[in-house]
């Protein structure tokens, strides 16, 4: 199995996971929102479109390396260009919305060259997997990545329901 466990790797994920269909969600709650751009985020990944990743990050994006939107969307162009197949597993940790527009995500997240069945696998792999502390906020209906924060995933924490 080909595991990137680089910056590239945790970058694209952190930017592809918060991916949102595009049809009209209005309807849904806030959580069903986030679950499904979640869910269309790591679909979105194994497209590895850099154009459809841009348009779903804020313009005032940025992470704690202070990379900015154009410097997160250039890592993922380059990452697709050297990773060929993208798969991916995320299990929400947390969901809060602080405000009506704003919501606070705690992702734990791996991504591998092969297809994996869950994150015990994932572990017996040897695979890097990280925690992702996502801000994200709503501007016309459509949730943006605002900010990300990143580390290496514990044991305990793949493995803890919370």
């Amino acid at each position: 199995m080909n595991i990137h466990n680089g910056t590239a790797a945790v970058l694209l994920f952190a930017v592809a996971v918060l991916l949102l269909s595009a049809c009209d969600r209005t309807s849904e709650s806030p959580e069903d929102q986030i679950k499904a751009y979640v869910a269309a985020g790591e679909t979105a990944a194994r497209a590895r479109d850099p154009l459809k990743i841009k348009s779903l990050i804020a313009e005032n994006y940025l992470d704690h390396r202070g990379r900015n939107r154009q410097g997160l969307v250039a890592l993922i162009t380059g990452y697709f260009f050297r990773h060929k197949n993208i798969h991916t597993l995320t299990r929400i940790k947390k969901l809060t919305f602080p405000q009506s527009n704003r919501a606070e995500l705690v992702l734990l997240a791996g991504i591998a060259g092969d297809p994996v069945g869950d994150f015990e696998h994932l572990l017996a792999l040897r695979a890097t997997i990280h925690l992702f502390e996502l801000q994200l906020v709503r501007e016309e209906d459509v949730w943006l990545l605002q900010s990300a924060r990143w580390r290496r995933a514990k044991r305990e924490e793949l493995l803890s329901s919370e």
